[in-house]
């Protein structure tokens, strides 16, 4: 869904962001610097508001706020997780990686980042639902164990 968009950026966008005067490193850092303002908002909103809006729900009305809600709830953590993850992925794609390659390049590092990003937005659920199984809900937890053969230690 933002793969066209992060393409445009990245072909199109970004080779312009070169200050002639500048070193190669400060033209990088440059780089780096606008794709982190311009595209990280983009892919938090979209990732964190979308897997709550294409959740089951009663109405749209429901699925936009439970969209709303989680995006409230996990944007800290997903741009913390961000400003640890992608800064160091850029610089390296617009330091290190050929243009033709670039794409894949931020697709795999995105495919990741999507794990993460999974992990923060499905968390607290995740927890819920580990915690509910941790209880005796087995319905062999309740069964009456006294006709099993006992073990006794040796003497």
């Amino acid at each position: 869904m933002i793969s066209p968009g992060v393409h445009y950026f990245v072909t199109k966008v970004v080779p312009k962001l070169v200050v002639p005067r500048w070193s190669s490193l400060r033209n990088v850092l440059l780089r780096v610097g606008v794709h982190q303002a311009c595209m990280m908002p983009l892919i938090q909103f979209t990732f964190l508001y979308m897997s709550a809006f294409l959740e089951p729900a009663e109405s749209l009305q429901s699925r936009i706020d439970k969209g709303t809600q989680r995006f409230s709830d996990k944007w800290r953590q997903g741009f913390v997780a961000s400003l640890m993850y992608w800064p160091l992925v850029n610089f390296m794609m617009y330091s290190c990686v050929k243009p033709k390659f670039k794409n894949l390049y931020c697709d795999i590092f995105a495919l990741i980042f999507s794990a993460i990003m999974s992990q923060i937005a499905f968390k607290s659920q995740t927890t819920t639902a580990m915690s509910s199984l941790s209880t005796n809900t087995s319905p062999f937890a309740s069964q009456d164990n006294s006709s099993l053969p006992q073990s006794h230690p040796a003497h």
